[in-house]
């Protein structure tokens, strides 16, 4: 599967408990197109689950966007889930009072 350098598609899913499932691994010119998570209106539409794309340049500032979309001025955990593979990551963010376990990384 081909591709794109430097770029990563990055699903992101907000759960029941609020708790939000990021998996980031490298582009692929098979996904579909991405969708701008600031058009969203609100952090419920991330329930369905979105993918968009973060580059080098911009990834810190996106995550730390999105961080403040979903829980604006709370603290956050991040929690990794699995790593499938080396190009894959799959973290959980939750907020400081919903952490669902021991060995979280703040």
């Amino acid at each position: 599967m081909p591709r794109c350098q430097e770029n990563w598609t990055v699903t992101a899913t907000l759960d029941e408990l609020d708790c939000l499932e990021l998996t980031i691994r490298p582009a692929s010119e098979n996904d579909p197109p991405p969708v701008d998570w600031r058009d969203l209106e609100s952090r419920n539409q991330l329930r369905l689950g979105i993918s968009f794309r973060i580059t080098v340049d911009n990834a810190m500032v996106e995550m730390h966007d999105l961080q403040q979309f979903v829980f604006p001025g709370q603290l956050v955990v991040v929690e990794v889930d699995s790593t499938p593979s080396s190009d894959v990551r799959t973290v959980v963010w939750v907020t400081g009072s919903r952490r669902r376990s021991p060995g979280s990384v703040e």
